[in-house]
């Protein structure tokens, strides 16, 4: 992004990886929060820098970031146009899980181009039938089924992947979700930017709608179907190449030749097993007589101290003892 002019981009659109452990193939979603946060600060830094006077910045993160995110942006001089809450429903029923996304909307001035028709306004209403006969039947009888859009969106559905055992690209996103935000925001021939393309959403929907686009990403595996996906528009030619993919990403992601990985979660399951072996919560020396193959260094690469590290295990310890 370095060697683009500075404000060139009519719409920047990030979906970074979420330092939650998913498995990509050439990134470690694991890092320290402090370490997470400087690394999100130096992209959005020229995220900033590339933005036009009237342009849109969205960010689509979890909560939990998206309040440092904007907390960054507005201290950098940028104005929040609004905070979009993407309730996806993608959580297990009967739990209180987190089931939405926060979607920052950004701009560097009031004058932000928007796009207001009543097409781009309006939501389905979810008090009708969902089903593709329903909505042609409505369609033919003139029944309006749409409200007017607000900030809380749950009619955009989250990608489901055909093959269950292959993971492929963590965070593929449905085209619906760029194709709202770039017809609210930019014209045709207008400039959009993505710097985690992934398996290219963004570009696809921006070349679909006649807009200019620059799509990025660190992995050759989703650069590779980002530009194959361009060239196709047949519906089962998109599902094949997806499958084809998701297997070549697949043996990237479960092989490592070098050593095993250690995630956040290795780590905090060892530790607990390790503190049920001792009876107590595990202090950095008990590591060296133990059977698990875990170092101090290791612990302190994906923590950022010992007692964050050792918090599952002592909230395990504190249950089992009724404390």
């Amino acid at each position: 992004m370095r060697k683009l002019p500075s404000n060139c981009v009519d719409m920047f659109f990030a979906d970074p990886p979420y330092n939650l452990d998913k498995d990509y193939a050439s990134y470690s979603d694991d890092k320290k929060d402090h370490k997470y946060l400087l690394w999100t600060e130096s992209w959005l830094e020229e995220a900033i820098r590339l933005l036009s006077p009237n342009g849109s910045m969205f960010i689509l993160n979890i909560p939990k970031w998206a309040v440092k995110h904007a907390r960054y942006l507005s201290e950098n001089g940028l104005f929040l146009v609004d905070w979009i809450v993407w309730d996806e429903s993608g959580g297990p029923r009967g739990k209180l899980l987190p089931s939405h996304y926060a979607l920052l909307w950004f701009s560097k001035s009031r004058n932000y181009k928007f796009m207001d028709s009543t097409r781009e306004l309006r939501t389905a209403s979810s008090s009708f039938c969902s089903r593709n006969s329903c909505k042609r039947n409505r369609n033919k009888m003139g029944i309006d089924d749409t409200i007017p859009l607000t900030d809380l969106w749950s009619d955009v559905h989250r990608i489901k992947h055909r093959n269950r055992k292959v993971k492929g690209h963590p965070c593929q996103l449905p085209e619906m979700l760029l194709e709202r935000l770039i017809r609210l925001t930019t014209e045709e021939t207008d400039l959009v930017l993505d710097p985690f393309v992934g398996t290219g959403t963004t570009t696809a929907v921006a070349n679909r709608l006649k807009r200019r686009y620059i799509g990025i990403d660190i992995d050759k595996y989703y650069v590779d179907i980002a530009q194959k996906r361009l060239q196709l528009s047949d519906e089962k030619e998109l599902h094949r190449l997806f499958d084809d993919t998701q297997e070549q990403i697949a043996d990237s992601l479960f092989f490592d030749s070098s050593k095993e990985k250690i995630t956040k979660k290795h780590i905090q399951e060892s530790l607990k097993e390790l503190a049920i072996h001792i009876g107590r919560v595990p202090k950095p020396e008990d590591l060296a007589s133990a059977s698990i193959k875990l170092t101090k260094e290791d612990v302190l690469t994906r923590f950022d101290n010992w007692n964050d590290a050792v918090y599952a295990a002592r909230i395990y310890l504190k249950n089992k003892n009724g404390n």
